[in-house]
């Protein structure tokens, strides 16, 4: 590790929470939670190549730090601005974070080695300080290491999934392996045994924030998809299932390019440039083209179902959908987004002991949750309409 004497901040942060949602009524249901608590262990480190994980005591949040203590702990940096102090002298402004939320930092020995470890994105092993700011916590970092991102749990950084990424993993592939068209079983496999495809699946985000904008994000949507898909075509035979369920895992494939994951899920140059439609049209063209007389109709019929699963040219889809398999996506698409949405709403508005929640941008409303349970136990005189 890498030391300096520190000296004090000179700004407050608001400890950015976490927005990983803790749902009452979650839309996967039959799923184990994932390991509460836990984010890197605070535990003394045996070296950078010791692997992170998911600590089994749960971690006190970032932002209830004690002022006056010392902390070991692994984190994630999400933002490093160089800046020059009063006294001329250049320190690195940062802010770091792990799933229980983020810490303003300070690092005043900007050396080269500060200036290439402590970056947007890098993993770090830090020891540091607890200062506060007008009553705010913050680091000034003594001591930091580089940590190997692939011996890193991410969940134990980030907002994660309240799912078991593995048996929901497990689930999609058994799914995948009831679909009986020879093609799409080789097309599915083209992707999913793929190790590095599959890594970057499991802990991609859905979205950057609208739904599902955390690790394994993606997984859960497609998830959720795939089992509403096997149902609707229980009630509507004519649907084509082994389509249907192809074209849901295939849909917003290009997401694992068109998001950062380390820097906090924002855009990528590649997803602002290209977006994740275009980019998933030309993964699938390339993986259809590894497998031996690929028929050219059934590729067509999947390009459509991921061009026009938005809906409409405003929403982002140069495409309707024309398809009954292609409308079903769509309306599936839409409801599983707007449903995670809307129970986000009405459990944040329940935890502040709010009838209403806020406005949901992605809803155009605000949701109604209830006086305790919801429209389940409504009562008429919770209403304000006269009687």
């Amino acid at each position: 590790m890498t030391s300096t004497a520190a000296s004090p901040l000179s700004r407050s942060h608001d400890g950015g929470a976490d927005r990983r949602p803790a749902r009452s009524a979650p839309l996967l249901r039959g799923l184990r939670p994932a390991a509460n608590g836990g984010s890197a262990a605070d535990a003394p480190a045996s070296g950078p190549e010791a692997p992170v994980a998911r600590s089994a005591t749960p971690l006190v949040p970032l932002a209830q730090l004690e002022a006056g203590t010392r902390v070991q702990r692994v984190l994630l940096v999400r933002a490093a601005t160089r800046k020059v102090a009063r006294n001329g002298k250049a320190y690195l402004d940062l802010e770091l974070g792990d799933r229980t939320g983020a810490i303003a930092a300070k690092r005043w020995d900007v050396d080269p080695e500060a200036l290439a470890v402590l970056r947007p994105g890098a993993i770090v092993r830090v020891q540091a300080r607890v200062d506060a700011w007008k009553g705010v916590a913050q680091l000034q970092i003594d001591r930091f290491e580089r940590v190997d991102p692939d011996r890193v749990d991410l969940t134990a950084l980030l907002p994660s999934t309240p799912f078991d990424i593995e048996e929901m993993w497990t689930e999609l592939r058994t799914l995948h392996a009831t679909i009986e068209h020879p093609a799409l079983r080789q097309l599915l496999s083209a992707f999913l045994d793929d190790p590095a495809f599959a890594r970057d699946f499991r802990r991609a985000p859905a979205a950057t924030h609208h739904h599902h904008p955390y690790v394994g994000g993606l997984l859960e949507h497609v998830l959720s998809l795939s089992r509403a898909a096997d149902r609707l075509c229980a009630a509507y035979p004519a649907l084509d299932r082994d389509l249907l369920l192809t074209g849901v895992f295939l849909h917003d494939i290009g997401k694992i390019a068109a998001y950062e994951v380390e820097a906090g899920f924002g855009y990528t140059d590649h997803g602002r440039l290209t977006g994740h439609i275009t980019t998933g049209v030309l993964w699938l063209e390339e993986r259809a083209r590894t497998i031996a007389d690929f028929p050219p109709a059934l590729l067509e019929h999947l390009r459509h179902l991921v061009l026009s699963h938005h809906g409409k040219p405003e929403w982002g889809s140069p495409v309707e959908p024309m398809t009954p398999e292609a409308i079903a996506l769509h309306a599936l698409d839409n409801l599983d987004a707007k449903l995670w949405s809307c129970l986000e709403a009405t459990h944040r508005a329940r935890e502040q002991g709010s009838h209403w929640s806020e406005y949901v941008r992605a809803l155009g409303t605000r949701v109604y949750a209830g006086p305790t349970g919801g429209l389940a136990e409504f009562r008429s005189e919770d209403l304000d309409a006269p009687r």
